[in-house]
């Protein structure tokens, strides 16, 4: 499996390039930057990745593009629907569309990364034939879905998407990215879904095997945002437990 690093990065601690390097230098495979726009104050949402669905669609496309094209290939979207409607509404983005939101979006960026002149026509998203460039280098950018586990999201993701990230204190991630897989083949979609398990806490013994064994690609590990010499130091012990023959 590979591993990466996710920094809910802000202005009080490490930036995002430092925190990437030093990822880099010890041998993590990615670097995963999580955003909100903002948090309401008054919220009604049950809860506290990237969400498209609170940019501009043609914007975002041409800063993904350039990102691509800058680095050389290495973006991979993660998206969420979004768990904070109160922060969704505020974009005037209602709650029970999300999912139809997000598609749209995705499929108008699509378009902007692999059409010569490019448009789109959605209940959401319209513009007419334009160019955008740079395109990405990568023919396809892959788009990984951070939701909790649940048909629906499965359903969507077999559709529109190229694979999972699993939610903090995901319950039974073997069984259900065997319920991905069987959605996957319902959309007749070659290969498999990319699974990529978010360790929120310390796991137990065994967790990586039973990780492993469910197909996961990739496990993400948590950075604190904090200075520049606490992450470095955290990195390091990381980097001891999961990638020992890269560790400073």
């Amino acid at each position: 499996m590979r591993h990466g690093i996710v920094l809910f990065t802000c202005d009080r601690g490490i930036t995002p390039a430092r925190a990437a390097k030093a990822a880099e230098e010890r041998g993590f495979d990615a670097f995963y930057v999580p955003e909100h726009t903002h948090i309401p104050v008054k919220r009604e949402a049950p809860h506290p990745v990237a969400l498209p669905v609170e940019s501009d669609p043609v914007a975002l496309a041409k800063t993904i593009a350039t990102l691509d094209h800058l680095s050389g290939g290495r973006v991979t979207v993660g998206a969420g629907f979004g768990w904070n409607t109160d922060e969704l509404a505020d974009h005037g983005v209602p709650s029970g569309k999300r999912r139809t939101v997000l598609r749209e979006y995705v499929e108008a960026m699509r378009a902007l990364w692999t059409q010569e002149e490019a448009a789109y026509d959605g209940e959401f998203v319209k513009f007419g034939p334009c160019w955008a460039f740079p395109k990405p280098v990568q023919a396809h950018i892959p788009l990984i879905i951070g939701a909790g586990g649940g048909p629906k999201t499965f359903a969507w993701i077999a559709r529109h998407a190229d694979g999972w990230m699993t939610t903090p204190g995901e319950q039974d991630i073997g069984g259900k990215a065997a319920a991905l897989r069987q959605a996957w083949a319902a959309e007749d979609r070659p290969g498999t879904p990319d699974i990529r398990v978010l360790v929120a806490t310390k796991p137990a013994p065994g967790d990586l095997a039973t990780w492993a064994a469910a197909g996961a690609t990739e496990l993400l590990w948590g950075l604190p945002d904090a200075s520049p010499e606490v992450v470095e130091g955290h990195l390091d012990r990381l980097a001891a437990r999961v990638r020992p023959e890269r560790a400073t």
